[in-house]
């Protein structure tokens, strides 16, 4: 198996959930624009567009043609207009920064153990002679407060030891891993970073590697003992995530519920059911 930090966070969360959306590979629709549910994933959006931009930058294709490509993508004018914001801000505060690397997919394989780790990097850089892996994140406005608590709890996932692991199979020696959150001011025209860096000893990466060994082997212990028809283990989820009518559900081939579409693969490295 080959697993990302995404799909292995989902499975703890809810493995009847990752059932549906990887053994069944649905996903909910997206919701109507101008929906109320659509606002629920107006940060989302926003956060894919500003990569979108960021990523043509590194390329040398013109702001311009990432908007239309944006635009033509079905991205909403407030949610482009937001993610320029925050991607000219990161362009004032590092002019000069380099990548090593960026967007570059990796594959972990962990020692002895049919199963890897794998992902996609959004960049690798130096800074004072010491290598990091570093990945953006974008937030709506915030207090500092709040700013600084959603920047302790991604250190604390699961994604920097992936990470760092990743860079490794590329010949990147580095425990270092550094979150970038940009954030919108209230009035949306202006934008700011804080950086929340974190690191993971090689005793952190050896417990999180034989952790996703021990997952995997469950994943398939389950899909084998109690097939992907029925469900499997229901827990109950702090935030409504779409899937709720579905838990606890039995499927079958070739049946997909209303609201419910085909899921787009967005990590092609990844094999899982």
């Amino acid at each position: 198996m080959k697993i990302d930090s995404s799909r292995f966070n989902m499975f703890w969360q809810n493995p009847d959930r990752f059932r549906i959306r990887e053994a069944w590979k649905l996903s909910p629709e997206e919701p109507a624009a101008g929906s109320f549910a659509s606002l629920l994933s107006f940060g989302r959006r926003r956060g894919t567009a500003f990569h979108e931009i960021r990523d043509a930058q590194y390329r040398g294709v013109s702001e311009f043609e990432a908007v239309e490509d944006l635009k033509n993508g079905g991205f909403s004018v407030k949610e482009i207009e937001v993610a320029k914001v925050m991607a000219a801000c990161v362009r004032e505060r590092y002019p000069d920064e380099k990548y090593l690397a960026h967007e570059v997919a990796f594959e972990y394989p962990i020692p002895g153990s049919p199963h890897s780790l794998v992902g996609r990097i959004d960049h690798i850089f130096e800074r004072d002679g010491e290598l990091w892996v570093g990945d953006w994140k974008t937030s709506k406005y915030r207090s500092k407060r709040d700013l600084d608590f959603k920047g302790a709890e991604y250190c604390k996932s699961t994604q920097p030891g992936f990470y760092i692991l990743g860079a490794k199979s590329l010949g990147f020696d580095t425990r270092r891993f550094l979150y970038r959150l940009v954030h919108s001011q209230r009035e949306n025209t202006r934008a700011e970073v804080r950086e929340y860096p974190t690191e993971r000893t090689s005793l952190e990466l050896q417990q999180l590697a034989r952790s996703v060994h021990m997952t995997c082997e469950l994943i398939l212990w389950m899909r084998d003992t109690f097939g992907i028809e029925k469900h499997w283990p229901v827990l109950p989820e702090k935030f409504n995530t779409g899937y709720e009518s579905l838990l606890g559900k039995s499927l079958y081939e070739g049946y997909v519920p209303d609201g419910f579409q085909s899921k787009q693969e967005h990590l092609s490295i990844a094999q899982i059911l």
